[in-house]
């Protein structure tokens, strides 16, 4: 066991907002996921049952997860930026037996759900001083300006890396991210039914990287079809369709999204367009929003 072998190595390293930083060894991770889950089984969730993980990007969604896995319960991790009626709603569907939520979120939905902080289960470290910098970065495309104007107050100098998921940024923007970020801009396609990432381009040229989202990653197999589902020629547009062993198995309560979305062999209809290109590299166009 990984936790037994590497025990006394970092396997977790966290920056709060406030500058603090927490370490956690693989011992230590072990010993509050065991503890984690402990509170989990004391608190009479069953196995089976499904636990509702409403948190950011902390350590602690990744202690709150293995804890539920460690006690047979299933995790099921909702967005927490959504609007406090649209998380309120997706609980409710997916019927979770408790909830773990952080204080920001729970801050913004309070008021719909006000026994809330019955669900809470506190896990407490002491922040410990830090030099690391950070090396590899994803982002979202919607945010290139934003970083780009942030650039008086913060130094980026350390990164190797930065992915950009899906659109293909204006040349004027992604000239200007290459100069604050780095030069080495990579795309990649992806979505929540196929947990993130389907295509990648960490080998191909530079041109390639930054003007395709490359091609299906390793069994993940992807077509562009018209809208009799006929696999369209090369260069030519069609909507983008993925399938693989990363490919969700059906939507929670919806039969009939499912069976909209997903076909009887297992493709997933992004409903993005895109083109494949003579090489095997996919261009993507258009996102579908809805």
């Amino acid at each position: 066991m990984t936790s037994d072998r590497y025990a006394g190595r970092e396997a977790i390293t966290y920056y709060r907002k406030n500058g603090d930083v927490i370490r956690i060894s693989f011992k230590e991770l072990r010993q509050q996921v065991d503890g984690f889950a402990k509170g989990l089984i004391k608190l009479g969730l069953q196995k089976g049952e499904k636990l509702g993980i409403v948190v950011g990007r902390r350590y602690e969604y990744i202690v709150a997860y293995f804890g539920a896995v460690k006690a047979g319960i299933v995790a099921v991790r909702h967005f927490p930026l959504l609007k406090a009626d649209r998380l309120v709603a997706q609980i409710n569907k997916v019927g979770s037996a408790a909830l773990v939520i952080d204080g920001d979120t729970l801050t913004v939905i309070r008021n719909a759900v006000p026994a809330v902080e019955e669900a809470l289960v506190p896990c407490c470290l002491q922040p410990l001083p830090s030099k690391e910098r950070c090396t590899s970065t994803v982002i979202y495309p919607s945010y290139a300006l934003e970083i780009i104007n942030l650039t008086e107050k913060h130094d980026f100098s350390s990164l190797k890396l930065a992915l950009i998921g899906g659109i293909i940024l204006p040349s004027p923007i992604l000239e200007k991210l290459k100069k604050v970020l780095t030069p080495n801009i990579q795309n990649a396609f992806g979505m929540t039914e196929a947990l993130l990432v389907t295509s990648h381009v960490p080998s191909d040229p530079v041109d390639g990287q930054v003007q395709t989202v490359g091609r299906p990653i390793p069994h993940s197999e992807i077509k562009l079809v018209d809208e009799n589902f006929r696999i369209v020629p090369v260069n030519t547009e069609g909507e983008i369709c993925v399938r693989g062993p990363n490919v969700f198995k059906y939507y929670h309560g919806d039969e009939d999204k499912t069976s909209r979305e997903k076909t009887q062999t297992g493709w997933f209809m992004t409903g993005d367009v895109g083109v494949m290109l003579d090489d095997g590299r996919i261009r993507h166009l258009k996102h579908d929003w809805n």
